[in-house]
């Protein structure tokens, strides 16, 4: 009564018109050009909306990385179409770092900790001058962005695989005496 129909489809590759990709580029150089403008006119507003967007992107990254290491850790086999759409949207993660250096530039109009005189005076802060100061703020994110980036690596790249084949071709192979072992490499 029912049966599979026997169908032929074809993929047909559609490239979009070269004026969508110059409207593109267009727009991002205007987009950065305004950025830039913010910064010089209100730079302590233009630090809070980065800072906005760097929560905004870090948590698209971190939640799809989240996602895909519940996936590799269930052995969830039917996700990987969702899977590979939680990859790409980890890669925001390699953005992040670089989305932080204007914040940076600009810690004393964003946090008020980072003044002295402000701390000398405020007795909680001071208390806390020891986590809340710009050397181990700047060591603390340093090593957020570089374990985050690691785990991008590790879980979508599988770097953990180039450096185990890194170990075994390189210094295993010249204490192990495989051709006594009768192992054969091709």
């Amino acid at each position: 009564m029912s049966s599979a129909a026997n169908i032929n489809i074809e993929y047909v590759k559609k490239d979009l018109p070269p004026f969508i990709n110059k409207i593109g580029i267009g727009l991002t150089v205007v987009g950065l050009i305004l950025v830039v403008l913010a910064y010089f006119t209100d730079p302590t507003r233009s630090a809070f909306n980065n800072i906005i967007l760097l929560m905004f992107v870090t948590s698209i990254g971190l939640g799809s990385l989240f996602l895909v290491a519940i996936e590799y850790l269930g052995g969830a086999v039917w996700s990987t179409p969702f899977r590979r759409i939680a990859e790409i949207l980890a890669s925001t993660l390699l953005v992040v770092p670089i989305l932080a250096i204007p914040i940076y530039f600009n810690l004393h109009g964003v946090y008020h900790w980072t003044h002295a005189d402000v701390v000398a005076t405020d007795e909680l802060l001071s208390h806390k001058s020891g986590y809340l100061n710009e050397t181990f703020f700047t060591i603390r994110v340093i090593a957020y962005f570089a374990i985050w980036i690691l785990f991008y690596f590790i879980l979508i790249i599988n770097i953990f695989y180039f450096f185990f084949f890194f170990f075994f071709f390189f210094f295993y192979k010249k204490y192990f005496n495989y051709k006594k072992a009768n192992i054969k490499f091709s």
